[in-house]
């Protein structure tokens, strides 16, 4: 099967799509351009589809390019082609699956925006958490001590269920209160 891209440039200026689409055509990489019209169509129909368009006007915010197959060597030779352009590109990449070969485009948009999300703020929390560890139990207040370790204590065990992003975002909210609350001695 020959390797294939679906591009959507979400608000990247003209020139650096256009570097894009000249690196992909560099690697010999078939790829359509998809416009605002076509997020709602299957990646499966979208696959098929010949066409080649100037996008305009963005309906999403993130550019991505979804690959039909996730060949490492495909994305060592766009890599080169990139870095040859001067090409930093911020999107998001992803594969064609039998999960997601029938959803809406705009739908596999989303999964990789909200999960791009939860590592973000999954890398902040670990952040914070590492930030915490420094902190002297002597240089504090006990009481505000204690709620400081039972804090960092219920982050550590969330994080290791892979909890969601709300449960995140309330362990992340308690971290924060407890550091805020901690009185020196």
């Amino acid at each position: 099967m020959q390797e294939q891209v679906l591009y959507y440039s979400g608000v990247l200026d003209q020139k650096t799509s256009e570097a894009i689409l000249a690196a992909l055509e560099a690697c010999q990489i078939a790829y359509t351009v998809l416009e605002d019209s076509d997020l709602d169509q299957s990646i499966q129909s979208l696959l098929n589809t010949k066409k080649q368009a100037v996008i305009v006007n963005r309906r999403h915010q993130e550019a991505c390019m979804l690959f039909r197959e996730g060949k490492e060597q495909t994305f060592v030779k766009l890599r080169r082609a990139f870095a040859q352009r001067q090409i930093i590109y911020s999107g998001s990449k992803a594969v064609v699956t039998k999960h997601n070969r029938t959803w809406p485009f705009i739908k596999l948009l989303e999964e990789v925006e909200e999960e791009h999300r939860y590592f973000q703020l999954y890398e902040a929390i670990l952040k914070q958490l590492k930030e915490s560890e420094v902190l002297r139990e002597e240089a504090y207040e006990p009481h505000t001590y204690h709620k400081l370790q039972l804090a960092r204590l219920h982050v550590f065990q969330t994080l290791q269920k892979q909890s969601d992003y709300s449960a995140l975002l309330s362990v992340q909210a308690e971290l924060q209160q407890a550091l805020a609350q901690l009185c020196k001695k």
